[in-house]
């Protein structure tokens, strides 16, 4: 197979995956329903995850040199197989259109906001393209650099907690352990982009080191969530954070130096690289999947009628923070099948393997 890519790479592109806008308002939905304890809610979901990424990958490596699309086909046969393909077709495409028109959304909101959604996006699709039809390959040098270039930004928001007060996190367990276990619901799905692993680990080289790179993709995300998390409420406490939509962004525009006085105008765009890490692999996925339903041979003839498709939808639908809400409501929805899936399909796997195994030894 063509485009094989590294450890380190395959674990950027799955973390990558996983980076999207929602950890600007993760630290408020969590002290909304789990309070002060709300980060011990996102070690449940890092758990969930993890188990799951292993279920992906074990089901994966009954046939290690097939895409995913192949293997839902040789796993679920020709129909049922193409309907799982379109599923996640519809899947991926539906969550990359959400994460570039949330992150257009906060750009015009935050900096532009004399400027239409619609240009704003047609500019990002254009280097989506670009990068998006190099292939898996491509991807993943771009999630791993992306990664190296941006990961220092975590460390700003530690800049202003010099009044900030741990005792906020005490004490423990105050509400019991339910607001927590609510909690999980939430930060599950912020995990969502593991299911990366169905097309891109057919593109490891060294799939012995598959599950040990997921876990540490799914840890790097746990701990940049536990750390934005607590940092904003020691910032602002468990009880004024519910008032902020988005409180990373607030307490990065309260940070000051000497030069620089409106820091997130500077980071915002910054962190727009960090989510691109999400939303181009999924465009390019999506053009996967809709070569195999339509017998396309090769996939990158789809990326561009899918990112134009993009901005047709933009001006014909009305651009608001209520649609947008509806649309991250759904492909949370759409996102809570794949852990269903994953695990239906690691269990139809082993039955596969004892079936054709029986079969074997039969002949």
């Amino acid at each position: 197979m063509k485009g094989k890519i590294n450890t380190a790479q395959y674990i950027f592109l799955i973390h990558g995956a996983q980076m999207g806008v929602g950890i600007l308002s993760l630290p408020r939905e969590l002290g909304e329903l789990a309070g002060p304890s709300g980060f011990l809610s996102i070690i449940l979901g890092w758990g969930v995850a993890s188990l799951t990424s292993i279920l992906i990958i074990k089901a994966m490596e009954r046939f290690p040199e097939n895409t995913a699309e192949e293997i839902f086909v040789l796993y679920l046969g020709n129909k049922l197989g193409k309907m799982v393909i379109f599923y996640f077709a519809c899947y991926l495409v539906f969550f990359s259109y959400t994460l570039m028109l949330s992150m257009v959304m906060l750009l015009k909101s935050w900096i532009l906001p004399g400027t239409s959604v619609s240009l704003l996006l047609s500019l990002l699709v254009i280097p989506t393209f670009i990068i998006s039809r190099g292939g898996v390959k491509v991807l993943g040098r771009y999630a791993e650099s992306t990664f190296i270039l941006t990961f220092w930004i975590l460390f700003l928001l530690y800049i202003p907690l010099e009044k900030g007060a741990w005792l906020y996190f005490l004490p423990f367990f105050n509400d019991g352990i339910m607001p927590i276990l609510e909690g999980t619901k939430l930060t599950v799905f912020s995990f969502l982009g593991f299911e990366i692993i169905f097309f891109i680990y057919p593109y490891l080289s060294n799939k012995k080191k598959a599950i040990r790179g997921a876990i540490t993709a799914n840890t790097i995300t746990l701990l940049i969530y536990v750390s934005t998390t607590i940092a904003c409420y020691l910032f602002y406490g468990p009880d004024t954070i519910v008032n902020y939509f988005e409180p990373v962004l607030t307490q990065m525009s309260n940070i000051r130096f000497r030069y620089v006085e409106r820091l997130d105008i500077i980071l915002l765009p910054m962190y727009m690289f960090v989510v691109s890490t999400t939303w181009i692999p999924y465009v390019y996925f999506t053009a996967t999947c809709l070569s195999q339903i339509i017998s396309v041979r090769r996939c990158e003839k789809i990326i561009l009628p899918v990112l134009l498709s993009f901005i047709i939808a933009t001006l014909i639908l009305d651009q608001d923070w209520s649609m947008l809400n509806t649309m991250r409501t759904i492909v949370t929805y759409m996102g809570s099948l794949i852990y269903v899936f994953a695990l239906l399909l690691y269990i139809y796997s082993l039955f596969h393997y004892h079936f054709r195994k029986g079969e074997k030894l039969e002949s």
